[in-house]
């Protein structure tokens, strides 16, 4: 008859043991196995075979050791990281960098590249960039790739970056499966396969990439690389829209404003996501959302917070919000409302805004007048 045999915590002279939550050793996995290998024989015809098994999963567990350990240290690292001690951050990567570990190389990029603790030094991000992707590290090999597209850091060289970023969308990088996409649309490494670039994007966007799911959106919006889909374009717009996508916002708040195909108008939902887009950072979508305010569409009018976004399109550099507080500030009552209102005359005649400019000249022909004397006129005393 079989009977359980129960292996106790060691507690005989020489046995070893260690403290929780300590991660053993290998010396300690070692004496562990020798121990097993001393328990004694029990009368059950599958004694053998369970000492067999444990000591082979000691053998493995010994073997795996130094991965985990090494794990444990890029953990680690990567909390200095993210926690802004760089300084500890770069000893750590240094020291696993020693060790091969892929992940440290990635680590002393992201420090050179962005001048986290150490002076910014783009070449020698991307060496350690292809050191990393060389190890298989994913996001190295976009770093790397995008690297020798771009020239930043190395001499440009397409033909070297696009393998790279293959090799990253191969693996599944969402960003890389994002960029080639783009790179492949704009034909960089030859005639554009639309096809194969929304196959692309596709793979990037199932995994929640918002830019690609934006991008995607649209191609299925007007049939780009395969069959027009409504409700699949609306599907990733809103998904890239929700995820924190400016573009996708925007166009959203376009598209509900003048509809397309099979899309109806709602200005209230434009008005919407012009506001998502606004909010993002958008300049159009500010300067939007400041008209529909303005004039009470899609929702009640608000001459406030018209003013607000109008004012933030202006700052971000949209010209016809630029000469629209000009105008404003014109008609204000203090002091310096004629330097506020040249400000802006001037922002917007710099982009080319031609009404901005004429009222410019005008401002400046009347201020030029206003501080002549009689003698600039011939008029003598």
């Amino acid at each position: 008859m079989l009977r359980r045999v129960r292996i106790e915590k060691p507690s005989r002279p020489g046995t070893p043991g260690f403290a929780a939550g300590r991660t053993p050793s290998r010396t300690d996995v070692c004496a562990m196995a020798s121990a097993a290998a001393r328990l004694p024989d029990f009368p059950t015809a599958c004694a053998s075979r369970t000492r067999g098994l444990f000591l082979k999963c000691l053998l493995c567990l010994a073997c795996l050791l130094p991965a985990l350990a090494g794990a444990a240290d890029l953990a680690a690292a990567n909390r200095h990281l993210e926690a802004r001690e760089y300084a500890a951050a770069e000893r750590a990567y240094r020291e696993l960098a020693q060790q091969g570990e892929a992940g440290a190389f990635y680590g002393l990029g992201v420090l050179y590249a962005n001048g986290f603790g150490v002076k910014q030094d783009m070449a020698a991000a991307h060496r350690w960039f292809e050191q990393a992707a060389q190890g298989g590290h994913p996001d190295a090999m976009v770093k790397t790739g995008m690297g020798y597209v771009t020239g930043m850091g190395p001499a440009q060289n397409v033909e070297k970056g696009l393998p790279w970023l293959r090799k990253a969308a191969e693996r599944g990088s969402p960003e890389g499966q994002f960029l080639l996409a783009i790179i492949e649309a704009k034909g960089v490494a030859g005639p554009p396969d639309m096809a194969r670039v929304r196959a692309l994007l596709e793979q990037s966007a199932v995994q929640g990439h918002a830019q690609a799911q934006g991008v995607l959106g649209l191609m299925l919006l007007d049939g780009s690389g395969g069959e027009r889909d409504l409700k699949q374009a609306q599907y990733w717009l809103l998904r890239a829209a929700e995820g924190g996508d400016l573009s996708a916002a925007n166009h959203l708040g376009m598209l509900y404003t003048n509809g397309a195909p099979g899309w109806l108008p709602d200005l209230a939902m434009a008005r919407h996501w012009f506001g998502v887009a606004a909010d993002l950072g958008g300049m159009n979508a500010a300067y939007n959302l400041a008209r529909m305010l303005q004039k009470g569409e899609g929702g009640p009018r608000d001459d406030n917070a018209a003013y607000q976004r109008f004012e933030q399109a202006a700052e971000l550099g949209h010209a016809e919000a630029q000469y629209l507080m000009g105008q404003r500030a014109e008609r204000g009552a203090v002091k310096t409302a004629r330097l506020i209102a040249l400000h802006w005359y001037r922002k917007a005649a710099a982009q080319g805004h031609e009404a901005a400019a004429v009222r410019l000249r005008e401002i400046e022909r009347m201020e030029a007048l206003r501080h002549r004397g009689p003698l600039d006129f011939g008029i003598w005393p």
